[in-house]
């Protein structure tokens, strides 16, 4: 049964001192010094402890205009809102597409060249003249008569003195060889055929080519991406004082976070540890809710716990 019997004073005096450690300033971060975790405040159900410092004047200021919507027996707390986010998921490219492949080997075969050696030329070459010898009987000593000497003559012999007769010398001849120009020197030319070698030589009768075997798609992850519409921020969040926070409240609520998965039923044991903190935040993101880690009223009336 919610008690009602404190008045807006008494709100203050009931937060814990780790509440009003530090003040709530405009424009104040998230840095650390804001722990507002539930084993700091521990829903002084449990454990209600002694304030060690007095209430800044600033936490007061900062809880004006609170006076005219909160309720006797309704204890608030500064908690730090984390940004809410709106997901959006996004392709993301894991593996790149791919085929793989094979070489097909080059087609050659031999085929004869030629290869030139010695050009083709023209030569000029000489030609001696040609001579023939030719035999041509020569006069050497013309016919002519001479007086010869002797002793006798057709008719007799004469034995006193000697006789001369007038006598005929036929001509004399001799065979001379003689060497008569038939074709006189001169040059002519002639055609050298051109010289070549013979080899074989590899051609390409078909290229090598790259052959694809099999193409690999893409493969691509999907993934969630977080994009802030509104910043972490410190709120005002109303929660469970220390009259409503028992020990077995506090069960009813864990056993309704483990029923909506998000709590081990082991873990169920009325105090607000880390892990039921950690639980809180979960359920808050999946139900849309302000998540702060706190026992709010708002994350109390959404899992139904009766107090």
């Amino acid at each position: 049964m919610k008690i009602r019997m404190l008045v807006i004073s008494t709100i203050v005096v009931s937060l814990s001192a780790s509440v009003f450690a530090h003040p709530m300033k405009s424009g104040d971060e998230h840095d650390g010094s804001w722990n507002w975790n539930q084993l700091d405040h521990a829903h002084e159900a449990a454990q209600p402890r002694a304030i060690s410092k007095p209430i800044t004047q600033n936490v007061i200021r900062g809880m004006k205009g609170l006076e005219g919507i909160v309720k006797v027996g309704e204890c608030y707390v500064p908690a730090y809102v984390e940004a809410t986010c709106k997901n959006e998921t996004k392709k993301v490219l894991i593996k790149a597409a791919y085929n793989e492949t094979e070489i097909v080997a080059a087609v050659t075969k031999k085929v004869d060249r030629k290869i030139l050696v010695d050009s083709a030329k023209v030569i000029e070459e000489y030609v001696p003249a040609l001579y023939e010898n030719v035999s041509k009987k020569v006069l050497v000593e013309a016919a002519h008569t001479k007086w010869k000497r002797g002793n006798s003559t057709s008719v007799q012999k004469i034995v006193d003195g000697d006789t001369y007769c007038l006598v005929k010398v036929p001509a004399r001849y001799e065979n001379k060889v003689e060497k008569i120009l038939r074709i006189p020197a001169s040059t002519k030319t002639r055609t050298v055929a051109a010289v070549y070698k013979t080899y074989q030589e590899t051609v390409i009768v078909t290229p090598e080519i790259t052959k694809i075997v099999k193409t690999y798609p893409a493969v691509y992850k999907t993934v969630k991406k977080c994009v802030e519409k509104e910043a972490g921020r410190y709120e005002w969040r109303s929660i469970l004082c220390a009259q409503n926070s028992t020990t077995s409240v506090l069960k009813s609520f864990e056993k309704a976070l483990a029923s909506k998965g998000h709590l081990i039923t082991k873990e169920v044991d009325g105090v607000i540890d880390a892990k039921t903190t950690s639980a809180i935040k979960s359920y808050q993101r999946s139900k849309g809710l302000a998540v702060d880690g706190l026992v709010n009223m708002d994350t109390v009336k959404s899992l139904g716990v009766k107090y």
